[in-house]
């Protein structure tokens, strides 16, 4: 099965550089805008089913991308809880020293009234296997998520880091998923 992993087109929250995890803002104009050009562009495959975030930003998205698929909403591939971060800044935090022990433990240790690190990305695992059940019987399918659930679920799944390949947003990654496990991995563009 080939799946498509899309990051959500563009919010306000990611125009300010917020870290926007649980708030559920609506794409922005630019963000809008972008996701059409890629649609015009043929950038997205052609899919028999759409997965989706709850959140407002990925539902938004794929209904711009796919607009003929009503999108299989799973809950678990929600982006993180920032808890304490959430909705700010780098700048706003830079001086917070529990913001500065997480950049120091490149965001795996705690957030403040956040989710964890080990809960998130066993939480997006556990919603990747659930798309990939109401998925199944469709050759090519596409998962619009957010882009730290992406690099959670691509770093589980393959072993690798992808905390350093955040895709922009519209963009992803194209996997071919054979017997639970990647087999083959590539850049959507």
């Amino acid at each position: 099965m080939k799946i498509t992993l899309i990051r959500h087109g563009r919010t306000i929250g990611n125009v300010k550089g917020c870290f926007n995890g649980v708030t559920n803002d609506p794409l922005c104009d630019e963000g809008v805008e972008t996701i059409k050009e890629y649609v015009e562009k043929g950038i997205y495959p052609e899919v028999g089913i759409v997965v989706s975030s709850p959140l407002k930003r990925c539902l938004q998205t794929s209904n711009l991308i796919y607009p003929q698929h009503k999108p299989i909403v799973v809950d678990n591939l929600r982006e993180i809880n920032f808890g304490d971060f959430e909705n700010k800044t780098h700048l706003q935090l830079e001086n917070n020293p529990d913001y500065i022990r997480w950049i120091k433990s490149n965001g795996t240790s705690d957030i403040p009234n956040g989710e964890s690190f080990k809960a998130f990305t066993d939480r997006c695992v556990k919603g990747f296997k659930e798309a990939v059940d109401v998925s199944k019987n469709s050759v090519n399918s596409a998962f619009v998520i957010h882009g730290g659930t992406m690099m959670a679920l691509l770093t589980a799944l393959t072993g690798e880091n992808f905390y350093t390949t955040v895709p922009k947003n519209g963009l992803g990654f194209v996997i071919n998923w054979e017997n639970n496990e990647v087999k083959d991995l590539k850049t959507l563009v």
